[in-house]
């Protein structure tokens, strides 16, 4: 049975097709070893190319979580890739401090390759640099200081006598 796709889905799913047949044959080999896809549309529609997304993920061989390394854009033509050290860096926050476990050179020249077969066809490519550690993205709080708690246990001691001599006096 053959399913009919929006232009922009069936030009996704070709490109997903053409880059697993390619870039996918260049296995990433580590203590774990890793195979490049490039993830095509869901479904038939990409919503006019709203949904026009790819995800560039390495997949573990034997199975296992993936790892994400990119983003193409069809409609946008833009590609966006994760360097190492951004790739290790989540990795470590990912899997509790174990860092990516693929040569620095390795990973270096899959990228390469990703980039030329994708400025091949015309897709401007950037690169994302480190993340931000965790830690920045949380709130930081901040403690009372120990005056402020004692002026504030005072001012609730004094409202609670007041009120209580309110009482008594009735």
């Amino acid at each position: 049975m053959s399913q009919s796709h929006t232009m922009f889905a069936g030009q996704a799913i070709g490109l997903a097709d053409l880059f697993n047949l390619t870039i996918g044959k260049k296995r990433l080999e580590g203590v774990v070893s890793y195979t490049p896809r490039l993830s095509a549309p869901d479904g038939p529609s990409t919503a006019g190319g709203k949904q026009a997304l790819q995800h560039l993920t390495l997949v573990p061989e034997g199975g296992g979580a993936t790892i994400l390394i990119g983003t193409a854009n069809l409609v946008a033509q833009q590609a966006e890739l994760r360097t190492f050290a951004h790739v290790d860096e989540l990795h470590r926050q990912r899997f509790k401090g174990v860092p990516f476990q693929i040569e620095r050179a390795r990973y270096e020249a899959l990228l390469d390759s990703v980039r030329a077969f994708l400025g091949e066809r015309k897709y401007t490519v950037t690169l994302a640099e480190t993340p931000r550690p965790a830690a920045a993205f949380q709130t930081r709080i901040r403690r009372p200081s120990p005056l402020r708690m004692i002026i504030t246990m005072a001012l609730s001691a004094a409202v609670v006598l007041a009120v209580a001599a309110l009482f008594l006096r009735r």
